[in-house]
């Protein structure tokens, strides 16, 4: 634990979170998620060693699923898929690949979740808007 404290204080991020990855334990993991920079996302992603990209994937499928931090996961799947293509692909071809099938699908239902909810939510506003400046120039008016 001490070593991971140490490698996030001389932002060793990569390091701090596969040390928290093999720990295998949620708080940890979720704290080191949670302490890196937006910035330097990218640049992780690009080097994910792809022995630890499922387990970190299951991570941000549990997350995502949880409903936290939205913005924050899907900012990392992005930058994942991006980075990571071509390792996902050679994994659809190997035994396991019903297992990363199950995990990718389960990622995509909770955005789609979200998708809708969110969707919903902005129509409802727009037609709130629309009526709450009906109503303020109706009374203008009189």
């Amino acid at each position: 634990m001490e070593n991971i404290i140490e490698k996030l204080r001389s932002e060793e991020y990569l390091s701090a979170l596969l040390l928290s990855l093999k720990l295998n334990e949620m708080e940890v993991i979720d704290k080191v998620y949670k302490c890196i920079p937006i910035s330097n996302v990218p640049l992780l992603c690009a080097h994910f060693p792809s022995n630890y990209l499922f387990k970190f994937l299951e991570y941000l499928g549990t997350e995502t699923e949880k409903g936290r931090d939205i913005e924050w996961n899907m900012v990392w799947l992005k930058n994942i898929l991006r980075y990571q293509e071509t390792v996902l692909k050679q994994y659809r071809e190997t035994a396991a690949a019903s297992k990363g099938r199950a995990l990718m699908l389960r990622i995509y239902s909770s955005l789609s979740f979200f998708d809708q909810n969110f969707k919903k939510i902005a129509n409802e506003n727009t037609h709130l808007m629309k009526f709450m400046i009906k109503t303020n120039d109706q009374e203008r008016d009189v």
